[in-house]
């Protein structure tokens, strides 16, 4: 699922929107009071938590962020997709999460035969979340056939 956007306003009074905050890693979103303890999560997680924006936390100041993603601990992947939705995860269920996105995006490949070099196949996979530039990295590995 696709993450939808909502007006946000920070603790220094900066309006801003979700997605802005969003993006270049792997994030999880606390919503409707729920909490993360940010030190038992691996590196390079970022959290988000929206709340009245009076404790540091960042307020849902139209209520959009409530409606559209209710209470609790949302992982969200580097293109702004949904991955996983708890009401109190535990480090171990996020770390699960994490490691499914992993392996799902290393299994993505797309074969195609190049038509202007009869016998070439060109695979392509695309691995989301490693730390590489803007959150991507993109093997090609080009086959010769016979």
């Amino acid at each position: 699922m696709v993450c939808l956007d909502a007006p946000v306003r920070h603790a220094d009074g900066r309006d801003d929107w979700l997605m802005r905050q969003i993006g270049g890693g792997f994030c999880l979103l606390a919503t409707g009071g729920a909490t993360i303890d940010p030190t038992a999560l691996p590196d390079g997680i970022t959290v988000i938590e929206i709340g009245s924006g009076r404790d540091g936390s960042i307020e849902d100041i139209e209520g959009l962020v409530a409606a559209r993603y209710g209470h609790g601990v949302h992982l969200i992947r580097p293109d702004q997709h949904l991955a996983a939705r708890w009401a109190a995860p535990t480090p171990g269920d996020i770390t699960s999460a994490l490691a499914r996105c992993a392996r799902i995006a290393a299994c993505i490949a797309i074969l195609h035969l190049d038509p202007s070099r009869h016998g070439r196949v060109m695979v392509t996979t695309a691995v989301l979340g490693l730390r590489a530039a803007r959150g991507y990295m993109a093997t090609y590995v080009t086959i010769t056939l016979p």
